[in-house]
């Protein structure tokens, strides 16, 4: 099949979640199928230093491009952000994703476009200009349908926009990918047919147990401290401010762990900072020492995790909403244990028994204090081997199952746009 993946960010950026990651690791499964695939996608988060082990990058700069990724023969198109101030502050999209140097360079024939998220201006034109090229349109919402995390001003901003960016395209696409059941049900509400939705979890992760790339700074090792690891960006919305307020009541109780952070700063360096100055806690940046104490890191390339993960005696995923979440899964992957809260979809494909993870309600700091005093106390050394599998799916698997759909949709599309 001829295959186009729409996606408002993409690797090598790592300044926007999980999703670049996913969309990836789908990519390389249908090359690897065979099929000829095309990734559509903004600069947002891409800067001439970023580099990539598996996509060759040329900075061109032409017309609406900004950017050519070569991708195991797999061309991806890096689009310009007309208001790129917007996508670095508020995911906020602007690309002309059917600018015509855009799409001169798109096969003229395309079989499936699969769009990834929902609300980007730009994606109703593409789906009406991919559909005439004799797509299947799919999507992919990755959580980003109806998050209820949205609050105050944002909140208002989604209730009379989102209509609008979703008219004229998103409820004739046909087929939906949903990553677990809540996701269904925000689709079923949203008035999208059952039969279009099917749930299909993301993959299991793809490192060898023994492939681990050394971090790109220094590091310390020391095993008498416990080590806590927060993975992603460093947002209020994602539950960081909670984790560090729980570890500031340990410090106050002389309780000394090191507290490390790893992911694209949203505002919430200068509030930890700040705190740690308050409260006499070591605060450091760009390394981990032995000491105890907090730690802010960069966010780094995704074949590092591995060595990142190893260094953790839990991972601590604080979030109140994840569609699905990676960092939770990658972490069981490599025998470290997580604390999690229920907003965690990837939950739905773990065994709730596992004495690896500790599972608490959302947004309650009590609960999160309580979770990592545990986590000081819980003996160490009992780490199962890495390559923990809780039952997912390959990503080979997941495409397979992907292009099925695609296919049958092409089968059952009506008339449509």
């Amino acid at each position: 099949m001829n295959i186009l993946h729409v996606v408002p960010y993409f690797p090598p950026t790592r300044r926007h979640g999980g999703v670049p990651e996913a969309v990836l690791a789908l990519v390389r499964a249908q090359i690897g199928l065979g099929h000829s695939v095309t990734v559509l996608t903004s600069d947002a988060g891409l800067s001439p230093e970023d580099s990539h082990p598996e996509i060759a990058l040329q900075w061109i700069k032409q017309g609406g491009l900004t950017a050519l990724g070569i991708l195991r023969r797999t061309p991806v198109l890096y689009v310009r952000n007309r208001f790129a101030i917007l996508a670095e502050r508020g995911k906020f999209f602007t690309p002309r994703l059917t600018a015509p140097e855009v799409l001169a360079r798109l096969p003229m024939v395309i079989d499936a476009a699969h769009f990834h998220e929902v609300h980007i201006p730009g994606y109703w034109s593409a789906a009406r200009e991919f559909a005439r090229r004799g797509a299947v349109v799919c999507v992919s919402p990755h959580g980003s349908l109806n998050p209820p995390t949205h609050r105050g001003v944002k909140r208002i901003f989604h209730r009379c926009l989102d209509p609008w960016l979703r008219a004229g395209w998103f409820s004739q696409c046909g087929a939906y990918f949903a990553l677990g059941r809540a996701e269904r049900e925000q689709l079923l509400r949203g008035g999208i047919p059952p039969e279009r939705i099917h749930i299909l979890p993301h993959g299991l992760p793809e490192w060898e147990p023994s492939h681990s790339i050394p971090l790109p700074f220094p590091v310390e090792a020391n095993p008498a401290v416990v080590t806590f690891l927060v993975l992603g960006r460093l947002h209020e919305s994602k539950g960081v401010v909670q984790v560090f307020r729980a570890f500031q009541a340990l410090w106050k109780n002389n309780r000394r762990p090191r507290l490390v952070f790893c992911g694209p700063d949203e505002g919430c360096a200068v509030f930890i900072r700040n705190g740690c100055h308050q409260r006499g806690i070591p605060f450091e940046t760009g390394h981990i020492g032995a000491s105890a104490g907090v730690y802010i890191l960069s966010p780094v390339p995704h074949v590092n995790l591995p060595a990142l993960f190893v260094l953790a005696d839990w991972t601590i995923c604080p979030s109140p909403y994840e569609a699905f979440g990676l960092v939770p899964i990658e972490s069981l992957h490599w025998g470290i244990p997580v604390v999690a809260t229920t907003g965690y979809g990837c939950l739905e494909y773990i065994p709730q028994s596992s004495p690896l993870l500790k599972i608490i309600p959302p947004s309650d700091p009590a609960a999160l204090r309580t979770a990592l005093e545990e986590c000081l106390v819980s003996p160490r050394g009992e780490r199962p081997a890495s390559g923990w599998n809780p039952g997912l799916p390959s990503w080979r698997e997941v495409a397979e199952r992907v292009v099925e759909v695609y296919q049958g949709s092409v089968m059952q599309r009506s008339v449509g746009y």
